[in-house]
């Protein structure tokens, strides 16, 4: 599986997308991309569902790639953050979440556990239990599968 555009045609999508100067076959390669982020994140939630199935306290939930309704949200994220070049910079376009009924140590195994299906690159672990940020108080942890930041 491939993204459908070269990186550098990314780049100049997301230059045209943060200036207001899309065309409709960017938007039509937008719509490409963001199919390719969820195949993607599609096989990466079947594998944590997988894993999660056979751990007791643990429940997956529905994977998200963000939508048309949220590409308004996409687009001022790339407007507020200048240092994004690329749609495929921007950590949250494609999401898992899962649920841990447990205490800390159950979420940190679970974290490790998740870590370890996506070899390609070192998992990027913050922790907004001891730092929350905007309400969040939760393991969040990046990982990369084909290239795709989830």
């Amino acid at each position: 599986m491939a993204l459908p555009i070269s990186g550098n045609q990314l780049k100049n999508l997301t230059t045209r997308l943060r200036e207001g100067r899309e065309t409709p076959e960017d938007l039509h390669a937008l719509a490409d991309v963001r199919l390719y982020y969820k195949e993607v994140l599609d096989q990466a939630h079947r594998d944590v569902k997988d894993l999660c199935a056979m751990l007791p306290h643990v429940q997956p939930m529905t994977p998200r790639v963000k939508t048309v309704k949220t590409v308004k949200t996409m687009l001022e994220k790339l407007v507020c953050q200048p240092h994004l070049r690329s749609i495929g910079q921007i950590r949250d376009f494609a999401g898992l979440r899962v649920v841990v009924h447990g205490n800390r140590s159950d979420q940190d195994d679970v974290a490790r556990r998740i870590a370890e299906l996506f070899p390609e690159q070192p998992a990027k672990f913050i922790d907004r239990r001891a730092d929350p940020r905007s309400g969040y108080r939760a393991v969040h942890l990046e990982v990369r599968r084909d290239g795709i930041p989830i």
